[in-house]
């Protein structure tokens, strides 16, 4: 079965943006190379302190960070969305205009969650002793490609841009999702009942190595930048990233309905 996948950029209420470049060769030369990494972390739901705390701090969530989470929860349809990538570019300089070829591997995940699923999560189920909670709807997409980039950029005294195409080779698909999820817990604790219909999707040869070829697209990416001083220090920047699609072949179906009941 085939299936056709489009890749845009998440559009939330926040974002919290990485960028490092390992590598970037004299930009007054008219040939150099960059290699580096991104990623980015986006959600409307999930705070930027929140996010700190867990990638850069000590891990301890405290209550305070717990109840500013849940001050902002929906109670269905929370988005967290993560991007990965690392590649290298190669740019020929000739006057204002640079032209690129590059390679990029790239990760992208999108978690669909409600509110009591998340209150489980970083509370656990005791404060939902005598009760049964929706954990519904969930869903779980992973997608990870590569592009080969072909691109131009022109320089000018205050502005920028740049347009890319780009070919992808699909490397791994799986989303998985719950519908009709409930766990129920009793008042005293010694029965917990959970309950759910699972659809999971993956393609056939999830990937260990780089070889593998699982999908194939194409997409385009562009933007444009202008600076309000000679410095370039401010400024502002518009940019679309990877609107396209990936079609990814050999993919397997799995559903399960189940019911668990655990005592003690």
């Amino acid at each position: 079965m085939r299936l056709f996948i489009i890749i845009t950029l998440f559009c939330c209420s926040f974002q919290s943006i990485g960028q490092n470049y390992f590598l970037n060769l004299p930009k007054d030369k008219s040939l150099f190379v960059e290699l580096y990494g991104n990623y980015y972390l986006s959600s409307n739901s999930i705070t930027n302190s929140f996010v700190k705390e867990v990638f850069t701090g000590d891990g301890y969530i405290s209550s305070e960070l717990k109840n500013d989470i849940f001050n902002k929860l929906k109670t269905a349809n929370n988005q967290l969305g993560i991007e990965s990538e690392i590649g290298f570019l190669l740019k020929k300089k000739k006057d204002n205009v640079s032209y690129l070829i590059g390679l990029r591997n790239v990760d992208l995940i999108n978690l669909t969650f409600n509110e009591a699923t998340l209150k489980l999560l970083l509370q656990g189920n005791e404060p939902f002793r005598g009760q049964t909670i929706s954990l519904s709807p969930f869903d779980f997409t992973n997608i990870t490609y590569q592009c080969l980039d072909l691109g131009i950029e022109k320089e000018q005294e205050k502005t920028k841009w740049f347009a890319f195409i780009s070919l992808a080779r699909g490397l791994q698909y799986q989303k998985s999702s719950m519908t009709n999820a409930s766990l129920y817990t009793a008042q005293d604790a010694t029965n917990i009942q959970f309950s759910s219909d699972i659809f999971f999707t993956q393609n056939s040869d999830i990937p260990n190595k780089i070889t593998p070829i699982n999908g194939l697209g194409m997409g385009v990416s562009g933007g444009f930048s202008h600076f309000f001083d000679e410095e370039k220090k401010h400024g502002f920047h518009l940019m679309i990233r990877d609107l396209g699609f990936v079609n990814y072949w050999d993919l397997y179906h799995y559903e399960a309905k189940d019911n668990y009941d655990f005592s003690g």
